[in-house]
């Protein structure tokens, strides 16, 4: 009776299995240090557009802050519309930009030839061509208006100030004022009406700079591009 027992008790606590034990909870040892728990908020982060930049750079947010969904009458704001508006919000030091890059879908370079760029804070605008779809800032308007030179259009409505000459190469976003960055696109004359949903609509691939104080680069690189609601053409 007693030899029963300890034959049970060897073939339960048999060296193959301990070996087998020691194994498993090395492994899971390894998967806890290497692969990390991700809460819920850090995927949800990541889905609504948290940025990643290079290794050795510091990541800020932008958030979208429109425009809603419209038809656009190409005839007006002196023959263009705006498809992107979004704030830049600082980490813990401020910013300088001075780089957007801006992706159009649905329409050729004929038929939106450039984008116009103008911030919150300045009441003038710069312009850049469409290559292949793509537009780069890396002149911004200027915040001395006695510093660039412009072309003044003007309606009943309201001036539109361009800065043709001497633009500035960055912008700065401060923690002690909100800074937001609205995109437009210049309508060209082959322009053809369609219905929003089925309109044309901007993409943000790129914002980025450095750090202002410590000159460290900084980047709002997205884990894919953060585009904006489609817009119709009347």
């Amino acid at each position: 009776m007693t030899t029963d027992t300890s034959k049970k008790v060897k073939a339960i606590v048999s060296p193959r299995q301990i070996i087998l034990i020691v194994l498993s909870v090395a492994l899971a040892a390894i998967v806890l240090v290497f692969f990390p728990h991700r809460s819920s908020k850090e995927v949800n982060l990541e889905q609504q557009g948290t940025v990643s930049g290079p290794e050795n750079a510091t990541a800020f947010h932008i958030e979208p802050a429109g425009p809603d969904q419209v038809s656009i009458d190409p005839k007006i704001n002196f023959g263009k519309g705006k498809f992107i508006s979004f704030w830049i919000y600082p980490p813990n030091e401020d910013l300088v930009i001075d780089t957007i890059k801006v992706r159009k879908h649905n329409a050729g370079d004929e038929e939106i030839p450039f984008a116009w760029l103008r911030l919150n804070s300045i009441r003038s605008y710069v312009k850049v061509p469409f290559r292949d779809n793509l537009a780069v800032f890396n002149a911004f308007p200027v915040s001395n208006p006695e510093e660039g030179t412009y072309e003044l259009t003007k309606n009943e409505q309201e001036d539109q100030k361009l800065v043709i000459k001497n633009a500035s190469p960055n912008f700065s976003a401060t923690l002690k004022q909100d800074i937001s960055v609205q995109i437009f696109g210049e309508f060209g004359e082959n322009i053809s009406p369609r219905e929003p949903e089925n309109g044309i609509y901007f993409c943000v691939e790129e914002v980025s700079g450095y750090l202002s104080a410590s000159n460290i680069p900084a980047s709002a690189r997205l884990a894919g591009p953060l585009c904006f609601p489609s817009m119709g053409i009347l």
